[in-house]
């Protein structure tokens, strides 16, 4: 096979999984890349066929608008221990307008590659950040759509002090005035930062701040942060522009210090699902909503307690803004995950509104496409039952209107075996020798629980975070410098392809 060896191009090093050196076909040879096709539909396909892998994706651009996206899926490891494992499944141009519909059909096209067909592409949970086009395709084409957990941190964070429109009557006027100072504050500490790598090599300090990037709003937590530890050098600084800024900012640390107090709270969080969110990554999907709940409660508390103005109202709209993202944000995925850690199932520390959520939930759980899949072996049993039972009397009309909406034989579904499984679940105790990890307690109970392990296996397959994606767009810039850019991008995706494969991004 006739390859060529390539280094990446640029002058960043990489890191110990980007080491190696990739094999890149020629053009006229596509075997090299069939042959990786090949692997991946071995690997690939048994999970998504059986109902037991997530799609996680992001949009990014390299020359080109690229579609990254990564197939997760439930594996065992040499000492027959379970973990999530995770696959490139296509970095694909995009030349059409990103629509919910243009999307799905991308994403099936690169499943066609793997000899999988529409429909199980379309049977798989879908993770991205919250751009409409892709919520919306993934509510509307997929089995599930969950939010990306380190997106939707980020978002939060920034809404903090950036309200929405639609929520500023939850505020008083002075709120809102003080929030915009808030804000304006925070801009002065990224323009001083900025500043300050300008001129570094006047300053000598031995460290520089953080720089602000637009898309990720925590780094403009860390940015002042940062500017508060530099501030006793910058205000002397021999750079006129520098010192008067950092003097200006000295003088309202009344105000940054309590911002940067209660913003840095979202910090561990975010590196929390970042970090365990890489290329085998541990099951933390389950976390996201009572970690969000956990610093919910700690805001609400921090308003009611606190008796510094600014540190109140921070705190009261962090507290609106996680209560906005627990009631709108959090899919049937997060709750089910919840439901199905064992350390969790009572939601003994979570508001009774998400505890009526779960119990919702678990009806939709029974009416979901996996658990009637799951229910296969059942259908000779639920068939006999139905032939037994006596026939429901005629009902009118009226009478069928006021019905809810349940299938006529849930009556008979309530006595079997999956509901025995379920009431077995949430009866059964919580010790110390039960494991942690949902994965590795499901793992342990499929023969106990073979319906709801079926299920488990099915949510728990689900990444929490879209940064995998992220580290796709950093490798490709290291691999494929920007001044290529007559380089064709279908080619592109054969040599970003290659490169997972081949740098063990698997």
């Amino acid at each position: 096979m006739e390859s060529v060896e390539m280094k990446s191009e640029s002058s960043i090093p990489l890191n110990a999984k980007e080491k190696s050196r990739v094999l890149i076909p020629k053009k006229r040879n596509s075997k090299w890349l069939e042959e990786l096709i090949q692997k991946g539909n071995i690997e690939i396909s048994p999970y998504v066929k059986n109902g037991t892998a997530t799609l996680v994706l992001d949009f990014g651009k390299h020359v080109n608008d690229f579609l990254s996206s990564f197939v997760s899926y439930i594996s065992i490891d040499e000492h027959g221990e379970p973990f999530l494992k995770i696959l490139p499944y296509s970095f694909t141009p995009m030349f059409d307008v990103k629509t919910a519909i243009n999307v799905k059909d991308l994403l099936v096209q690169s499943g066609s590659k793997f000899g999988l067909m529409e429909h199980e592409v379309l049977s798989m949970h879908i993770v991205s950040d919250g751009a409409s086009n892709l919520s919306s395709m993934g509510k509307r084409f997929f089995a599930d759509w969950a939010i990306c957990a380190c997106h939707a941190i980020q978002k939060m964070s920034e809404k903090v002090l950036s309200p929405n429109v639609k929520n500023t009557f939850m505020y008083s006027s002075d709120e809102l005035k003080k929030l915009n100072e808030c804000s304006l504050l925070m801009g002065k500490c990224a323009k001083l930062a900025l500043a300050v790598h300008k001129n570094k090599k006047l300053l000598h300090l031995s460290r520089l701040p953080t720089t602000y990037v637009e898309t990720r709003w925590q780094s403009c937590i860390n940015c002042a942060k940062d500017i508060l530890s530099l501030l006793p050098f910058l205000k002397h600084s021999s750079v006129c522009m520098i010192s008067e800024a950092a003097k200006e900012i000295e003088e309202e640390i009344v105000t940054l210090n309590p911002i940067v107090k209660t913003l840095e709270q979202f910090e561990p969080l975010l590196a929390f699902f970042e970090v365990r969110s890489s290329f085998q990554s541990t099951v933390t999907f389950h976390l996201y909503l009572p970690m969000i709940q956990a610093m919910h409660n700690t805001f609400s508390q921090i308003e009611k307690e606190t008796d510094d103005t600014t540190t109140r109202i921070i705190n009261k709209s962090a507290r609106i803004v996680t209560g906005e993202y627990l009631e709108k944000k959090i899919s049937h995925l997060h709750l089910k995950a919840t439901l199905l850690t064992p350390r969790l199932k009572k939601m003994s520390k979570m508001t009774q509104s998400h505890q009526q959520l779960v119990i919702k939930t678990m009806e939709i759980l029974l009416k979901t496409t996996v658990f009637i899949q799951a229910l296969d072996v059942l259908k000779s049993d639920i068939a006999k039952r139905v032939s037994l039972s006596s026939p429901p009397p005629a009902q009118s009309s009226e009478q069928l209107k006021k019905q809810p909406n349940k299938f006529s034989f849930y009556d008979d579904i309530t006595t079997s075996d999956e509901v025995d499984e379920f009431d077995a679940y949430m009866k059964e105790r919580v010790t110390e020798s039960t494991p942690e990890c949902p994965l590795k307690y499901w793992f342990s109970k499929k023969d106990d629980f073979p319906l709801m392990s079926k299920i488990a296996f099915n949510v728990f397959s689900t990444l929490s975070s879209e940064t995998v994606c992220e580290r796709a767009f950093s490798a490709v810039r290291r691999v494929v410098r920007d001044d290529r850019q007559r380089l064709n991008p279908e080619l592109i995706e054969n040599i970003m392809i290659g490169f997972f494969y081949s740098n063990n991004y698997k």
